[in-house]
């Protein structure tokens, strides 16, 4: 009953939200929007039960606010059958026309897999490297702020950079030490080649109570990540347009080991990349557009070992509107072990049908 409530008020937001005309004084613009995205999955695992199931992959609501012609605010909430959470909560500051400042709640600018939103993203899921970064406090949403400068290079170049700091504990959780975390992220764009280059630094390090030293506290030696990008976003006619990604990922693996301990840990590396063309055909007016993406993720948690997760999809998607999609594909998923004699090796199938309003 619950997750049926929360699907009747979402599909109902849009009517009401352009029948509301907001008035105040305190705010030049209001804007509400949300998504909703509904998943039937069939697991090849025989590991995971169930192996069928329909679920709600996730269901928000995001509330943008520009109170002046430089200030503006952002909300946004997700709600699944079992809570409420916040994900956005914070206020940029727009100075001058290639600057802008973020404070607050927000996710962190460091890898493509991450800044690419659900709906652009050309896997099923967040690349693995993404989720595996996330556990370690290189990636994900953080409490913080971020600067952002935009820097116009003759006609042909832009440069984007973004320098922030976070607390650094996963999902904005409390904070537990006196340590923040440090990144960096830049973008290269060469507009003729409608190509992008980027990379990406995180550094942190933890702390904790310790009344054995002289100063009652201890920290770990820094860990560090860092990742390169590259984007190539192309319209080949009026009816195709092309989009490649590929991303990949190195970094320090604390998570098996004591870091007040050790100095130098593991390596961790992880990389994705994509393809995806794009039909769009202007002379039926139920489709706005159909594409077909082929991806390959990759990850392997341990360099010094054989392990490894390896995954290809291959997803196919209908755009009856430009704010709804459907879609369906499969992953197939390759898992080696040192444990294992052999490789595990099975397809996952989803489809799914998302809302944007």
């Amino acid at each position: 009953m619950r997750t049926l409530t929360v699907i009747m008020l979402l599909m109902g937001l849009h009517s009401a939200s352009e029948a509301v005309d907001v008035e105040n004084r305190l705010c030049e613009k209001f804007t509400l929007s949300g998504y909703l995205d509904l998943r039937y999955s069939q697991y090849g695992s025989e590991n995971i039960v169930p192996s069928r199931e329909f679920s709600v992959e996730r269901a928000g609501l995001e509330t943008q606010v520009d109170l002046s012609s430089n200030f503006s605010a952002e909300l946004k909430v997700e709600i699944n059958t079992e809570e409420v959470f916040l994900k956005n909560a914070f206020i940029e500051w727009r100075p001058f026309n290639f600057t802008d400042f973020r404070a607050g709640q927000f996710r962190r600018e460091t890898l493509l897999g991450s800044k690419l939103s659900t709906w652009d993203l050309p896997l099923l899921e967040r690349p693995l490297v993404h989720e595996f970064r996330e556990d370690l406090t290189y990636d994900g949403r953080d409490l913080g702020v971020d600067v952002n400068i935009e820097i116009p290079l003759g006609d042909s170049l832009e440069f984007n950079g973004t320098i922030g700091v976070y607390n650094g504990d996963e999902r904005g959780a409390e904070k537990e030490d006196n340590e923040l975390l440090f990144s960096f992220r830049g973008e290269a764009r060469i507009l003729p080649a409608d190509l992008t280059l980027g990379g990406s630094l995180v550094s942190h390090r933890l702390g904790q109570s310790d009344s054995e030293e002289l100063y009652g506290y201890i920290t770990s030696e820094r860990f560090q990540a860092y990742s390169f990008d590259a984007a190539w976003e192309h319209a080949l006619s009026n009816l195709y347009h092309l989009d490649m990604y590929a991303e990949y990922s190195a970094g320090d693996n604390w998570s098996e080991f004591d870091p007040y301990l050790v100095s130098e840990f593991p390596q961790f590396k992880g990389m994705w990349s994509a393809v995806t063309l794009s039909y769009l055909p202007w002379h039926i007016p139920s489709i706005q557009k159909i594409s077909l993406s082929l991806g390959y993720n990759a990850l392997s948690e341990n360099t010094d070992s054989d392990d490894s997760h390896k995954q290809v999809s291959l997803i196919a998607s209908i755009y009856p509107a430009e704010n709804i999609r459907v879609r369906f594909g499969g992953i197939r998923n390759s898992i080696d072990s040192s444990s294992m004699t052999e490789s595990l090796e099975y397809t996952d199938m989803l489809a799914e049908v998302s809302l944007r309003f």
